[in-house]
């Protein structure tokens, strides 16, 4: 999940005056409220993912980024396991393989060679196309969550 996409909701005063006097459980609805915006942004995800392949689909995550303290982070993308990930999100152009630590590669399901040619893999892009069509409506939730959670309706 390393394809970095931010949404900044820099709502009406009136939001940020709540929840400034709400303090530390400012916190607390802040991350509920953007876990609920990203729920948009990974289940899109995960819709345009599946169209390659349902095992990424399925490892389509939310999660709760706590390196940063004085914001709200939460990570979208597939999960550690799915690492060739990137290779479909991103292509791959032609190259030489080599195993890194066996001493063959498994070119089929019965088939092993020494090291290979690869032909390279087009690009088949899920994560930043759900993060540009889901864009609007994850700062929409955000903010409207925030509203709900903070009795501004």
């Amino acid at each position: 999940m390393s394809n970095d996409f931010s949404i900044k909701v820099e709502g009406t005063e009136e939001i940020i005056a709540a929840l400034k006097r709400l303090g530390a459980e400012a916190t607390d609805i802040a991350t509920d409220a953007t876990m609920a915006g990203a729920e948009i942004a990974r289940a899109e995800a995960a819709n345009k993912a599946a169209q390659t392949s349902q095992r990424l689909a399925d490892g389509m995550l939310k999660e709760l980024d706590t390196t940063k303290s004085d914001e709200v982070v939460v990570k979208v993308g597939p999960n550690k396991d799915l690492f060739w990930s990137r290779v479909v999100e991103f292509g791959a152009e032609p190259h030489h393989a080599t195993p890194d630590q066996a001493k063959a590669l498994q070119t089929d399901l019965d088939q092993f060679a020494a090291n290979a040619n690869h032909p390279g893999v087009e690009a088949r892009p899920f994560l930043r196309p759900a993060a540009d069509a889901t864009a609007s409506a994850v700062q929409a939730e955000i903010a409207r969550q925030l509203k709900k959670r903070l009795n501004l309706e």
